[in-house]
């Protein structure tokens, strides 16, 4: 019986947060964005006429519109999400370079929102840190991301601070 080394290693347990706040954040941006979508079908036809503005107005989707857009984004990005969540999980090369870039998206897009709207603390924060998490050296080792030639192999991430 041969057995698979990959198996038998341990998940660090960056890797066990991330992917669970990768699926926390997915099934809520599907859920949120799927509640929306239903309760407005049930609410009123969803016509052409519903969600495109008048030829007259200087708006292009109505109130109706913008609202089904926005839910529609959210399906999307859930979905994104998991499936970045579910290669994170089964540790991936693909889902560490996915994952990082998409909390490098979202870190702009949050940044972007402080500018022009509302500061967005929480989606800036959860952002930075999973981009921390994900860059921890035992996280990247997992990933088979090169390492640097002067990076401690011996120490965990969890424990560098602890120096006894």
């Amino acid at each position: 019986m041969s057995t698979n080394t990959v198996q038998n290693k341990r998940r660090p347990i960056a890797i066990a947060i991330g992917g669970l706040l990768l699926f926390f954040s997915a099934l809520l941006n599907l859920g949120l964005g799927a509640l929306v979508i239903w309760s407005d079908a049930e609410l009123q036809p969803l016509t052409v006429d519903a969600l495109l503005a008048p030829a007259e107005s200087t708006e292009v989707l109505t109130a109706l519109g913008e609202e089904l857009l926005d839910a529609a984004i959210m399906v999307f990005t859930g979905s994104v999400q998991l499936i970045i969540g579910i290669g994170f999980w089964r540790v991936q090369h693909w889902a560490w370079v996915a994952a990082l870039s998409w909390q490098a998206f979202k870190l702009l897009l949050a940044l972007a929102a402080n500018f022009f709207a509302d500061l967005a603390f929480f989606p800036l924060v959860f952002s930075i840190l999973l981009v921390l998490m994900l860059n921890a050296a035992d996280v990247r080792r997992a990933f088979g991301i090169r390492t640097t030639e002067n990076e401690s192999i011996t120490r965990s991430s969890l424990n560098a601070l602890d120096r006894n």
